[in-house]
């Protein structure tokens, strides 16, 4: 994950309610996702629930079915700021 996108994506996870999201944490779990894993629902649900707690947000059941369904039609490119903030 680039700087400048870890930082954006960083404030957004802030700016949603978790002024304390570790930036670390933030990192260590886009170091450890690889693009394969976008395609493997079960990582994505996982990746979606933890950023949701990292963020002290709840995320619904709908809400997570929604975000999967915009992965599986390919409107949310993990290469795209502009995309990725569609998950929050």
């Amino acid at each position: 994950m680039s700087k400048s996108v870890s930082r954006l994506f960083l404030d957004k996870l802030r700016a949603k309610g978790n002024p304390n999201v570790d930036e670390g944490q933030l990192r260590a779990l886009a170091g450890q996702m690889k693009k394969s894993d976008f395609e493997d629902e079960e990582k994505v649900r996982q990746l979606l629930r933890t950023l949701a707690a990292m963020s002290g947000t709840t995320l619904s059941e709908a809400k997570e079915e929604q975000i999967l369904k915009m992965f599986r039609e390919k409107q949310i490119d993990i290469h795209n700021m502009q995309s990725l903030k569609k998950l929050l």
